[in-house]
């Protein structure tokens, strides 16, 4: 699947649906727009996304705003099209206002257990779901303390995924910028200078 990010010095809302339709038109995958306003500066509209929606080749949004936008387009955006959040502290409350769930950056580190807390509120276990979320939060507040992705990338190198450094101007954290990070995620001060465990659990 092939994604696409909007780079726009101001809200031009008409320039972006004409830009999207015309990537997706072109492209032989669907498209997942992102907004994330906090990388881009700009704020795609609720209505936009909901007219990109009705696009067959755009399969979706990862939205890095409120869950009342969340809830706004998971109930206006065309059948079919998939809302996700893309703050990883939404994970559990886009799910239960219907959306598809969450493009995460922490699921890279706590897969298995984000994957726990969906299949327990699938199957109607609300307070294992919440407690897994309230767990997960200060663990996915602590892979933001220095500026992304450069955190989850330390950590992924550290259990043995060769995922390289962030590209610049994203430096990669130096020895004490890991040891900080190793704390916020309670682990041993040193534990990301060398090997570490693939399943750090939380």
């Amino acid at each position: 699947m092939l994604v696409v990010v909007p780079y726009y010095n101001k809200p031009n809302q008409r320039g972006m649906i004409a830009h999207f339709t015309t990537v997706a038109d072109a492209s032989e995958k669907p498209l997942i727009i992102y907004n994330i306003p906090g990388r881009t500066g700009v704020t795609m509209a609720n209505e936009t996304i909901i007219e990109l929606s009705k696009n067959p080749n755009i399969a979706g949004v990862k939205q890095c705003t409120s869950i009342e936008d969340i809830e706004y387009l998971v109930e206006h955006t065309a059948p079919g099209f998939s809302v996700y959040s893309g703050e990883d502290a939404q994970a559990l409350a886009a799910k239960t206002v219907g959306g598809a769930g969450v493009i995460s950056v922490a699921a890279h580190i706590y897969g298995a257990e984000m994957r726990k807390m969906y299949d327990a509120i699938e199957s109607g276990d609300v307070a294992t779901a919440g407690q897994l979320q309230r767990q997960l939060t200060p663990k996915m507040a602590a892979l933001f303390v220095f500026p992304s992705p450069s955190p989850v990338k330390a950590v992924l190198n550290a259990q043995g995924f060769e995922v390289g450094s962030s590209r610049m101007p994203v430096l990669p954290l130096n020895d004490p910028e890991k040891r900080e990070l190793a704390v916020a995620l309670g682990l041993d001060q040193d534990a990301l200078l060398h090997e570490v465990s693939q399943e750090l659990g939380v």
